[in-house]
């Protein structure tokens, strides 16, 4: 149906099967000399015109056409938004993205810039989470940091830029805390340390100003050795109070093993 609209008629044809190239677009793919070499018996098949053709109709005309599709339907068949499955509420950021997953197109429209990145994020969002919410994702979202993204296998040269998208696009809810709400409430956290580790042991905290991954960034020790930061959200509430000349140090107040799992921040003196 949307075919025989008019202005959904790209200028950059392509000669081969559409829905077959939506699908590899979709997976993850994207159209290659050996895709190309697949379906080269199809007129108007090659690499240049392929890329035109999937920039021009998967990433600009086809999400604009289902968009209006889906404002058209709610309005004929009286639909709530809110009761379409999200599968389809969020088709077309699926498709201009070329994603398999709702929560991946959430990761580009962050600005996360590669779709496997993407695609990995969103897979450990839903293996942490019992429902996908946007807002609760992006609550989740800007709680990770550099170490995160490593660890799914992005190279270092793109941590910056990735950050700084997390930094734009992440929603701290923490911020609307005061950083002397830290020193009642113990923190949540996991923290690989060594057995010589206890409940009760002092940990210091310390500001990490030449982090150009998170200005905020605030590393937690354990007799000189760097055990790990804090969490990215809770970093940047606290970062202004240390920076405004407080003093703070965090004590172990529960352990798994060898993990540190609750810690609580204190305020000290210079003479403690």
């Amino acid at each position: 149906m949307l075919g025989r609209i008019d202005e959904m008629q790209p200028i950059n044809q392509f000669g081969g099967d559409t829905l077959d190239l939506l699908e590899e677009w979709m997976n993850g793919s994207y159209p290659d000399a050996q895709y190309v070499a697949g379906h080269n018996s199809a007129k108007g098949v090659d690499l240049i015109t392929t890329s035109m053709f999937v920039e021009e109709y998967f990433g600009r005309l086809l999400p604009w056409g289902l968009s209006s599709l889906l404002r058209v339907s709610q309005d004929v068949l009286d639909l709530d938004r809110n009761n379409i499955p999200d599968e389809i509420r969020y088709l077309p950021i699926m498709v201009k993205y070329g994603v398999s997953t709702f929560e991946a197109g959430w990761c580009m429209v962050a600005g996360i810039p590669f779709r496997r990145l993407a695609e990995k994020i969103s897979a450990r969002y839903v293996s942490t989470h019992d429902t996908s919410d946007y807002t609760e994702f992006m609550k989740w979202f800007s709680t990770c940091d550099a170490n995160f993204f490593m660890k799914l296998g992005l190279d270092k040269i793109f941590i910056e830029d990735v950050m700084r998208a997390v930094s734009r696009h992440g929603r701290n809810p923490l911020l609307s805390s005061a950083p002397a709400d830290y020193l009642r409430e113990p923190i949540r956290l996991e923290l690989a340390t060594t057995s010589r580790c206890r409940v009760g042991d002092m940990l210091e905290l310390k500001r990490e100003y030449d982090n150009k991954y998170d200005r905020n960034a605030i590393t937690i020790s354990l007799d000189k050795r760097v055990l790990g930061s804090l969490e990215r959200n809770v970093a940047q509430v606290i970062a202004p109070y240390i920076d405004c000349g407080a003093r703070l140090s965090a004590v172990v107040k529960e352990m798994s093993g060898e993990i540190i799992t609750r810690i609580q921040l204190v305020e000290t003196t210079p003479g403690d």
